[in-house]
């Protein structure tokens, strides 16, 4: 608690720049790649260029706001003032985003500069949740080249982005659909990703409900403690919060 406002958006966006950009990276490595014959594996240009080109993009796009973010930013405010009611509203909230993502990727690219150890997450959350995909291709067959299963895996995932409830179905088909097009047999396929899925997602929702409803009782218990704790002023019951200083 007390951690400003602004250094928590950056700490965020830095987060999220170099997660994403090992995802984008990877994209653009693993499409042009396999596309070029630099990797072993089919190369069908749906699944290879496009996605490989848009990694690029957003990763031109991102990098571009170390040098035009102020010219952005007053784009989107003048749009805003021409704007009324919930757009102009949207307009504000879409217009402070160019500043995050140049602190944010300055942050990232610090961290980088000086070679701290603690990128090699971002590498490493993606990377082993690709190993137990490998894994479980193993676990039913032969697994793929390595630039096809990272290709399937991260193409796979942009399915995430489908309005599914929960997300449910959209990954997995889109995995699927991928390896197929990669000349991946269909039941190899299949059962491998649905082996996968079940390891990487659905498994970890047991032990995170029942942190979930911990956290609540405990969120419980320590609400009830402060009320009985706090000061009451004259007349009233009141909870006293907790001072932070600027």
């Amino acid at each position: 608690f007390g951690l400003p406002g602004a250094q928590v958006a950056t700490g965020m966006m830095c987060y999220e720049i170099l997660t994403y950009g090992v995802y984008m990276i990877s994209l653009v490595i693993g499409g042009f790649g396999l596309y070029l014959g630099l990797f072993a594996g089919r190369a069908p240009f749906g699944i290879t260029v496009v996605p490989a080109t848009f990694g690029a993009v957003v990763i031109l796009v991102v990098l571009s706001m170390l040098f035009i973010e102020a010219p952005v930013e007053r784009f989107l405010l003048r749009r805003a003032g021409h704007a009324s009611g919930r757009w102009q509203s949207w307009w504000r909230r879409v217009a402070v985003l160019p500043r995050s993502i140049r602190t944010g990727l300055q942050a990232a690219l610090a961290m980088v500069k000086r070679r701290d150890p603690s990128v090699l997450g971002a590498v490493a959350a993606w990377y082993f949740d690709i190993g137990t995909l490998w894994a479980s291709f193993h676990a039913f067959g032969h697994a793929p080249s390595p630039a096809v299963i990272v290709m399937g895996y991260f193409v796979g995932t942009l399915a995430n982005v489908l309005p599914l409830p929960g997300g449910i179905g959209g990954v997995e088909g889109g995995m699927i659909g991928c390896f197929l097009a990669f000349g991946v047999p269909a039941q190899l396929a299949i059962l491998a990703v649905l082996a996968y899925r079940t390891i990487s997602y659905w498994l970890p929702t047991i032990p995170g409900a029942i942190a979930y409803f911990r956290l609540r009782e405990a969120i419980a218990a320590a609400r009830k403690q402060s009320n009985r704790s706090g000061p009451k002023s004259s007349g009233a019951n009141t909870v006293a919060l907790p001072h932070t200083s600027g």
